[in-house]
């Protein structure tokens, strides 16, 4: 039912609609002559309108990725492979969900807390109208992260390689919500999981594979406009529900305000009956009855205009969130495990039942938001405006592009004065050409700089200035005379170091992995002449 609209004939548009190009740039990057020196794929040659955008340093782009890969090796077009993308965390997200719920709850009680995650009001929006696909993917991931965790729990000799990878997948589909997956995780390791150091380590290991990632992202925010926070904090303010929007229910959920009042009642109820029965809890299971709900309902409340203060007095931080409504992707995990986990105590079946219908009325009543506002049978995507092709015209533009540049100036590259220019070779992020100076000039390459870009005139690196121009671009001065010309993007030292950094992490991981499995097949250590009578009772 989550899914059924994804086999519908015709395609369907969203807010964020920009899945499906940014899928075929990944095919184009990924086949670009010199690929390797922008893999991990961070910045784009033609988005932007070709200046270069360094716009997938700073996202998470697991989902284009796999789309791409599947166009490429595959065949199939571009609207049945974002189809495909979209329907991963519908369907991937539901089977892990339930997998982790067995391990806390019988089968029933697993099943009916899956159907409410899997119809969640939030993933459905997620898909169907905003067209987040790296944060639905990431909300889908977290339900293994947890799966991990409940192995660390049993002390199983695997689990820091199931934790490190689902942490890792988080991460790198949606840094934000990843970034919230590691602080939930985590917080519950310290909770609950006894072993500190094992639980340590899975999280260095998985901070480790997602370094690639993360580490450039965080080291180069500094030098990008991220104006979107100041529209942020104004919209998270604007976004705060009503009190009657948050206690009373309504009969039928908004598609744009993806979520149900009747969600404060079920928390409510499971709080106060983990609480009269406090005393016959065993302690460990009632830390982690209070974590999922107490979690569960903090951050609903915060949903709320009552907790506008909160949100004023933090929002140089909170802000970042871009929307209260971001909190769902943690309460979309907490809120259907919650329900599930409290089910048992609930000796009085009519209570029992009340809960289980009041879930199925939500989940059915959520179909709605499953499903696209329309179909559509053409697509053709436009550039939200002559600087970027996100939201934002300034989004994650360097600091010194000023202003965005006119449209006749998106040749590659031009000499000023007399020089003679000969491009003798172009794939966008590298350019060789041949230039013939009569006297020293400028050659201007039009492109946004960013550290990666460098100019070579005969084989030296040579000086460059971005800051002649309010549009970003840069120049470099050409002596006279016949001169070859090298202008590329590559890695900087801090993108080596983070994918040096993950590869060992990958390297460690796969020993440590194999590590495991040998010493599940290998005999407990006994001594020798012990080893020997388990051979002969052996056969």
């Amino acid at each position: 039912m989550a899914s059924a609209a994804m086999f519908h004939e015709g395609f369907f548009r969203t807010y964020d609609d920009v899945t499906t190009v940014r899928i075929l740039d990944f095919v184009k990057e990924l086949q670009r002559e010199g690929w390797y020196h922008n893999f991990p794929i961070r910045i784009s040659a033609e988005l932007s309108h070709g200046f270069g955008y360094s716009l997938y340093l700073f996202y998470g782009n697991l989902p284009y990725y796999v789309g791409a890969l599947i166009m490429m090796l595959t065949g199939l077009n571009h609207i049945s492979v974002t189809k495909l993308v979209y329907l991963f965390p519908l369907v991937v997200g539901p089977i892990l969900f339930y997998t982790a719920a067995r391990f806390k709850m019988k089968p029933v009680y697993a099943l009916i807390a899956s159907c409410l995650y899997t119809l969640f009001p939030y993933r459905g929006f997620d898909i169907y109208l905003k067209g987040g696909t790296g944060e639905a993917w990431s909300i889908a991931f977290i339900p293994g992260i947890f799966i991990g965790l409940f192995l660390l729990e049993k002390k199983k000799i695997y689990a820091p390689v199931i934790f490190a990878l689902f942490l890792l997948l988080s991460m790198i589909s949606h840094p934000l919500a990843g970034l919230q997956a590691l602080v939930l995780a985590f917080f519950y390791g310290l909770i609950i999981v006894q072993d500190k150091k094992l639980l340590i380590f899975s999280t260095l290991l998985g901070i480790g594979l997602a370094a690639f990632s993360f580490v450039p992202s965080f080291y180069y925010l500094k030098i990008v406009q991220l104006t979107f926070h100041e529209n942020n904090k104004t919209a998270i303010l604007d976004q705060l529900l009503s009190l009657q929007k948050l206690v009373v229910p309504a009969l039928t959920i908004d598609a744009k305000k993806p979520f149900s009042a009747l969600f404060l009642p079920i928390i409510l109820v499971g709080l106060i009956v983990i609480y009269l029965k406090r005393e016959k809890i065993e302690k460990n299971m009632m830390r982690m009855y209070l974590f999922f709900g107490l979690l569960s309902l903090v951050f609903y409340l915060l949903l709320g205009n009552i907790t506008r203060i909160f949100w004023i007095l933090t929002l140089p931080i909170s802000g970042i969130l871009q929307t209260p409504s971001r909190l769902f992707t943690i309460i979309s995990f907490t809120l259907p495990f919650f329900i599930g986990l409290y089910l048992p105590l609930l000796k009085n079946k009519l209570m029992q039942y009340g809960v289980i219908i009041t879930v199925l009325v939500i989940s059915f009543a959520s179909l709605q938001v499953f499903k696209p506002i329309e179909y559509s049978y053409y697509y053709e995507y436009a550039a939200e405006g002559p600087c970027a092709t996100t939201t934002w015209q300034d989004e994650y533009l360097p600091i010194w592009v000023k202003t965005c540049p006119p449209k006749e100036l998106q040749a590659n590259m031009v000499m000023e004065g007399d020089g003679k220019l000969v491009i003798n070779k172009n794939s966008l992020l590298t350019m060789d050409a041949t230039v013939i100076n009569n006297e020293p000039s400028d050659l201007i390459v039009h492109r946004y700089y960013f550290p990666g870009w460098d100019v070579y005139v005969d084989g030296t690196k040579s000086k460059l200035d971005y800051t002649f121009s309010p549009y970003g671009i840069f120049k470099t001065k050409i002596p006279e005379g016949k001169h070859e010309i090298n202008v590329k993007y590559q890695k900087t030292p801090v993108m080596v170091i983070a994918d040096v950094i993950s590869l060992v992490s990958f390297v460690f991981l796969i020993l440590f992995a194999l590590k495991t499995l040998t010493s599940s097949f290998s005999f407990p250590d006994h001594g020798k002449n012990h080893r020997r009578r388990l051979l002969v009772q052996a056969g």
